[in-house]
């Protein structure tokens, strides 16, 4: 039923865990493999992962940072946190499906100091609250997305407010505007 998830968070909880940057076993795989039906892999491994937080949540909640990276213009495309849509921005409509999702704990926008004036200027409108602003070192505005360097500021960013680092993180594309809470929580999930 399972693709060895639920192996590994056992023996996760038996003892200590490193990264090894080459392969250590294989597998077979046949017709009726798990990890040729994708479907039922997602579902397998989001009722194991849902069974495991279940079982070792308890009470406790994970802490969860929704990292909304934005860049205010592209070529050929200026101003796209501020563009419209329904009567609300881009940024506004992005921080509200991760605020109102059940499975974000806190939101961050990570941006140039004019984008974060702007962010800031949006709560109290709707239903957004106060939230997290990272203004990016300067080689992480001006480049390419580097979705690793930018969650790793806003890591820190956590680690420097609440002296703990998130138990998890994600990113949420500012060029998604019609993403719902639900859609971020079945992500999360999954």
């Amino acid at each position: 039923y399972q693709d060895g998830w639920e192996a590994w968070f056992k023996l996760k909880s038996k003892g200590i865990f490193c990264f090894l940057n080459q392969a250590i076993f294989f597998y077979r795989q046949h017709q009726k493999s798990l990890s040729k039906d994708s479907k039922k892999l997602l579902s397998s491994r989001n009722d194991i992962i849902t069974k495991i937080r279940t079982n070792q949540q308890g009470s406790y909640k994970p802490s969860c940072l929704a990292i909304i990276p934005v860049r205010e213009s592209f070529p050929g495309f200026e101003g796209i946190p501020y563009l419209k849509i329904k009567g609300k921005s881009m940024l506004q409509l992005a921080i509200e499906s991760a605020q109102m999702a059940n499975n974000i704990t806190e939101v961050a926008v990570t941006s140039s100091a004019k984008v974060l004036k702007f962010s800031k200027k949006l709560v109290g409108k709707s239903n957004i609250s106060e939230h997290l602003l990272i203004k990016r070192p300067e080689h992480l505005i001006d480049t390419e997305l580097n979705p690793r360097e930018i969650m790793l500021h806003a890591g820190e960013f956590y680690f420097q407010k609440y002296k703990k680092y998130p138990d998890i993180m994600t990113f949420l594309n500012l060029h998604t505007p019609l993403r719902q809470p639900k859609h971020i929580n079945s992500a999360i999930d999954t």
